[in-house]
This record gives structure tokens, C-alpha cells and sequence, in this order.
């Protein structure tokens, strides 16, 4: 049981970069010049940052959730995150340098080099925690007036119970 949730825990920490790691490595031709301005274009980003940001957010709710862990497990968790974030910029530059031309890498790294680039870049991990709180709220709202409406209409929600 408990190795199942460690698991849990590890896919729901790690699930932030998975998607962009795999889409990635697809095979497919890069123009070499692109993805040196990817690269260029995701540390003007603080790309790196702002992964590690929410990743760490992202563990340190799950170890609210899951204390039975050990503290050494998110704890060890959040420094290999650390030392092996560079990586996931070498494998997003690729996807970058695919789905970007070179006027619209160059065109975002002038801005994201910019000193008002720079200041959103900072700001990104506070914007995507307050955006997901938001979100948060937006579908908790939804999921309420969703259960009301069923309700009212002579739905049960009872589990087991196929309603209607």
C-alpha cells in the first residue's frame, strides 16, 4: 500500500514534465541554429526556475497529503530535481526549435531578454500558483452547481449508483 502511494507520488511529481519530455524526443529533424535560440529562448524564460518552482510546490502538497512518507523521500526528491533540471531544458529546446520559427524564436527572446521580459519571467511561478488557484476554485464552483442541478433533478450521486 505504502509503495503504491510513494508511486503516486512520485508520477503526480514528476507528471509536470513527462508530457514535454516525450513529445520531445519524437523523432524529427532540428535545424541546429533553432535550437540553440530554444535554448537561448527557455533560459531567458527561467524555464529551468519556474519548472523547479512548481514541481517543488507540487511535492511539498503532497507530502501534506501522504505523511506517512518519510520526509528523506521528498526532501532526497526536490534535490535530484534540482540537479537534473538543465536536462529538461535540453529536452524542451528541441520542441521549441520544431513548433517555432526562427523569426518567432528570435522575435520571444528579444523580449524575454528585454528588462520587462526578464520582470514577467520572474513573476511566472507567482502568476501559474495564483492561475491554478484560480482554476482550482473555477472547477470546484462548476463541479457544486453541476451536483445541485443533478440533484435537483432527481439524480443520485451516490456511488455505485449509475443515476438517472
Amino acid at each position: 500500500m505504502l509503495k503504491r502511494r510513494v508511486c503516486r507520488c512520485v508520477a503526480v511529481a514528476f507528471g509536470v514534465l513527462l508530457p514535454a519530455v516525450a513529445w520531445a524526443q519524437q523523432p524529427g529533424a532540428v535545424d541546429s541554429a533553432n535550437l540553440a535560440r530554444a535554448h537561448r529562448l527557455l533560459i531567458a524564460m527561467h524555464y529551468d526556475q519556474n519548472v523547479l518552482s512548481a514541481i517543488e510546490r507540487s511535492v511539498n502538497l503532497q507530502r501534506q497529503v501522504h505523511s506517512q512518507l518519510p520526509p528523506v523521500f521528498y526532501d532526497s526528491a526536490i534535490a535530484r530535481l534540482r540537479r537534473t533540471v538543465p536536462s529538461v531544458l535540453d529536452s524542451l529546446a528541441p520542441v521549441y526549435a520544431r513548433q517555432l520559427s526562427s523569426a518567432e524564436l528570435d522575435a520571444a527572446i528579444h523580449y524575454y531578454e528585454s528588462p520587462l521580459g526578464q520582470a514577467f519571467a520572474r513573476q511566472q511561478p507567482n502568476l501559474n500558483s495564483e492561475a491554478m488557484a484560480v482554476g482550482q476554485r473555477w472547477g470546484a464552483r462548476i463541479g457544486a452547481d453541476v451536483a445541485k442541478d443533478l440533484i435537483d433533478a432527481g439524480v443520485s450521486l451516490t456511488p455505485g449508483n449509475s443515476g438517472g
